[in-house]
């Protein structure tokens, strides 16, 4: 079989260095037969990755701006998507774990305010447990006489607990005369406002998650006044630009990861 005889040197590479720009003695590099035979995978993600540079040559053609360097203005925009997009799945979180404290904090017999489709509902706490990954779940008697599973998944607008109505031990929900009467006892206290031990328990956010949030937000709004302060902001084409730069953002991110697994 037909073998390469090409090693690369110290010297080779110093050589080469004097003679052409390091990425271009890479690319060189990069296409040797000897290195397609070392590891022709290799050679085909360089070769994807020279694709994508010259796709964002063109790319940084199409969105130049005599105001200034679009490539900057473009990277403050996609960096300003990604800490909205992180302080939103932080947000998101955040709620998720409140409403598991929450309702592991409920017990039988508490009152609850839960959404359930486009409407809220009450209803009584019948059992508080865990699923199988520690999750709270919590068996919930609606005013509409139907048991529900609530988890923090399930109601992600979390549960407000509204006072508390005493159940015995020996009441079974699944028994249709204890259900209508424990219903009915709820509707009543509703109606009546005669419910024990009203009002909402709260938890407040960790002060170590609260700082965190800040220091996103600070961080967000550092990135927003650097946005508008850049002279690209004021391109009368600014937006056209910026439909390039979206484009030219996603192709670097491809092209920087290829490099990566070179």
């Amino acid at each position: 079989p037909l073998v390469s005889a090409f090693r690369p040197t110290y010297n080779m590479a110093v050589n080469l260095l004097e003679r052409m720009p390091r990425t271009r003695v890479r690319e060189v590099l990069e296409q040797s037969f000897a290195q397609f035979q070392a590891d022709r995978g290799v050679v085909e993600l360089a070769a994807q990755a020279r694709r994508k540079r010259r796709s964002l040559e063109g790319l940084e053609k199409d969105m130049t701006c005599r105001l200034g360097d679009f490539r900057e203005y473009a990277s403050l925009r996609q960096a300003i998507a990604d800490a909205e997009a992180d302080l939103s799945r932080d947000k998101a979180s955040a709620r998720r774990s409140e409403t598991g404290r929450s309702m592991s904090s409920l017990g039988r017999g508490d009152v609850v305010v839960f959404r359930k489709g486009r409407r809220r509902r009450h209803g009584i706490v019948l059992e508080v447990g865990a699923d199988r990954t520690g999750t709270p779940t919590i068996s919930v008697l609606g005013e509409d006489s139907r048991v529900v599973a609530l988890t923090p998944d399930t109601a992600p607008d979390g549960v407000m607990r509204v006072g508390a109505l005493r159940v015995a031990d020996s009441v079974d929900p699944h028994r249709p005369r204890d259900r209508d009467r424990l219903v009915q006892r709820l509707v009543d206290a509703l109606r009546s406002g005669d419910l024990e031990g009203g009002g909402k328990r709260t938890r407040t956010r960790s002060s170590r998650a609260q700082a965190r949030r800040d220091s996103a937000i600070e961080n967000l709004e550092r990135l927003r006044h650097e946005m508008r302060s850049h002279p690209c902001h004021g391109c009368p084409d600014r937006e056209e630009h910026a439909r390039v730069g979206r484009k030219w953002s996603r192709a670097k991110a491809d092209a920087d990861s290829l490099q990566r697994r070179i």
